[in-house]
């Protein structure tokens, strides 16, 4: 690749998001992937609340920025409780009792001077990748994650144990369809460049919650989001080439 091929999508280290490697590619006027990114996707909240505002389903949630603001009326259990703005997992913990919600904000606020309080949503968990390109957008097939314990967490997203990951949903067709329309409409919503990785919830109803998106993804040859590329006809190295060449 030429010398000013972009930077960005190599970082997924902890605070030092790809975003402010963004920016500062952008003063000294280097290419990025995702560099036009909006600022609001750096944090679940505002993601969420765009996505609410577009009356996207998803899980109740409030925003805290210390301890004294929860307002514990609001919290039922089992919830969610994770930084606002941090990915992988890190500092995200399944709450089942109020003895246990100050450890988990604590564990959070490590993380993150914003933590999020989420209503949990007894679901399977699925994703889908989308990739826009100059010839339009392309989605992937909606994979699935059947997890053993309560929810996703960092030790079995990355190193897994009791973790399957379908390359296809079993979900009924017309109930993935919806997924992938709603997941195209989220991508607009939250002004998406180029490429991410949205995760869903389906109850056994087959209500849909959103629950993240993901807008810098694993991105080895392994990572789910080009595996989930691959298996619809883009292989990781036209995908690498398709990234490139749209921003140059």
């Amino acid at each position: 690749h030429p010398a000013n091929a972009p930077y960005a999508m190599l970082t997924r280290l902890p605070f030092q998001r790809p975003k402010r490697v963004t920016m500062r590619l952008g003063i000294i006027k280097k290419p990025a992937i995702r560099k036009k990114r909006r600022s609001s996707l750096s944090s679940r909240f505002w993601a969420e609340a765009l996505g609410e505002s577009a009356g996207i389903k998803m899980a109740q949630y409030q925003l805290v920025s210390v301890n004294e603001d929860v307002d514990f009326d609001r919290v039922a259990f089992p919830c969610i409780v994770k930084p606002s703005r941090e990915g992988s997992s890190f500092g995200v913990s399944y709450v089942e009792s109020k003895n246990d919600l100050q450890k988990a904000l604590d564990d959070a606020f490590k993380f993150d001077d914003r933590v999020l309080i989420e209503e949990y949503i007894k679901g399977i968990e699925v994703g889908i990748s989308i990739l826009d390109t100059k010839e339009g957008r392309i989605l992937s097939d909606v994979d699935q994650v059947n997890v053993s314990g309560d929810f996703f967490d960092f030790q079995e997203k990355y190193h897994p144990h009791n973790t399957e990951t379908l390359d296809k949903s079993t979900f009924p067709e017309p109930v993935l369809d919806q997924v992938k329309e709603i997941a195209s409409k989220i991508f607009d919503v939250l002004y998406c460049d180029q490429f991410a990785r949205l995760d869903f919830f389906i109850t056994d109803k087959h209500e849909i919650f959103f629950n993240e998106v993901n807008t810098i993804p694993g991105f080895t040859s392994n990572s789910r989001y080009p595996q989930m590329m691959d298996r619809v006809g883009v292989p990781f190295t036209d995908l690498i080439t398709k990234l490139v060449e749209d921003i140059l």
